[in-house]
């Protein structure tokens, strides 16, 4: 049904286009190059340096159709990753230091996905990565720790992960506004993407017992901020933490995060404050709860007016049901990040960072570690 699903939105894209949509400007190309590099400051699993770094490139065309600018759009992203791992060889957490970090080398198409848009509903259907529409907040995406983009409490759900960098998978999202600050979108999308056995092999496809991923978020912004709030559940049973053989359904959670513009009183610059909660089913995931929090100022410096600083934490809770299984649990994992952004040309950025890591992986064999790291952006746009 799912396949059947995406096979009619790819031939309704194009049908729609073969029946005179208009085709706008030529395909827009965006092209980035982004380092990180991480020194392990003392603590975690292992001394040294190491370096995670991806370029991306993505290409899209839009045609007119529906009565909309953009009615017809087509994507595509293709990544390529060195494979550097600061998380997997240094730090030992699981919150990962690093948002590019993938651990293993791989060149692969991220998205292509097609759009069909009208006034008010879209849909999209394709191979697609959870996170860029859904659990995202812009405030949030300051900091180089991937737990400020997805939470952790959905990361880490499922035999691979959700559909997200580096395993994406096949998809179809639909979204409606009901005003122009208040949407609501859903996506059903593959439950167990990439390869399990080989995670280089780039694997796209749907496995009638794999099941399905479905996500629902209600969205609410204006001038003050954003409100997010989402409920995601998998179709499949899985098997019990601590209870070999015993399978059972309901792997769900929820989340709820927003942010606020705060006033400056005049000053030059914006201060945001955003803040996440996830809840996740201890049966089946290793952490139950998860909290993250923060600020972000750009803006304060008069000489630098594109430079911004923040600081902000995430922590993940254990559930009492991996605690039982594993008496080398803690309580959870904290991360606390202090990072500040600097503009030193027109296309690169440097972003020194430090995070300060409690209870790596909620190890208690694992000494507290400190990540000094700086993150090298580089825009290649033409």
């Amino acid at each position: 049904m799912i396949q059947r699903t995406v096979a009619y939105a790819l031939v309704s894209g194009i049908a729609a286009f073969t029946c005179g949509a208009t085709a706008l400007a030529n395909p827009q190309i965006e092209a980035g190059y982004t380092a990180d590099i991480f020194v392990n400051g003392g603590g975690g699993i292992h001394d040294g340096v190491r370096v995670a770094d991806l370029f991306e490139v993505i290409a899209s065309k839009s045609w007119q159709a529906f009565g909309q600018e953009e009615g017809i759009t087509f994507n595509l992203y293709a990544v390529h990753a060195n494979g550097g791992a600061p998380t997997g060889d240094l730090f030992g957490d699981d919150q990962t230091v690093s948002g590019i970090e993938t651990g293993f080398e791989t060149t692969r198409v991220n998205e292509a996905w097609v759009q069909l848009a009208g006034a008010r509903a879209s849909f999209r259907a394709g191979l697609t990565q959870l996170n860029s529409e859904f659990d995202v907040l812009e405030s949030a995406n300051f900091f180089v720790n991937a737990s400020h983009g997805m939470g952790l409490d959905i990361a880490q759900s499922g035999e691979n992960g959700p559909i997200e960098f580096p395993f994406t998978g096949l998809a179809v999202r639909g979204d409606y506004a009901f005003t122009d600050n208040t949407k609501v979108r859903v996506i059903l999308a593959d439950a167990v993407p990439g390869d399990l056995d080989d995670p280089r092999r780039v694997a796209i496809g749907f496995d009638d017992e794999d099941g399905f991923l479905v996500v629902a978020e209600f969205e609410r912004s204006g001038d003050w901020g954003k409100l997010l709030a989402g409920y995601w559940q998998y179709s499949e049973e899985f098997e019990a933490i601590g209870s070999p053989g015993l399978v059972d359904d309901g792997n769900a959670g929820g989340y709820v995060r927003g942010e606020v513009v705060v006033p400056t009183g005049g000053a030059s610059g914006d201060l945001t404050i955003f803040g996440r909660l996830g809840l996740a089913d201890g049966e089946f995931n290793k952490y139950d709860h998860y909290i993250s929090g923060g600020l972000v100022r750009s803006g304060f410096w008069n000489a630098r007016p594109d430079d911004a600083a923040g600081i902000a934490f995430t922590y993940g809770g254990v559930g009492d049901p991996a605690k039982r299984a594993d008496d080398t649990l803690e309580d959870g994992e904290l991360n606390i990040e202090l990072s500040y952004a600097a503009q030193i040309a027109p296309r690169i950025s440097l972003q020194p960072n430090i995070q300060y890591i409690i209870n790596p992986a909620a190890d208690s064999t694992i000494d507290d570690a400190l990540a000094l790291g700086v993150r090298l952006g580089v825009d290649l746009s033409f």
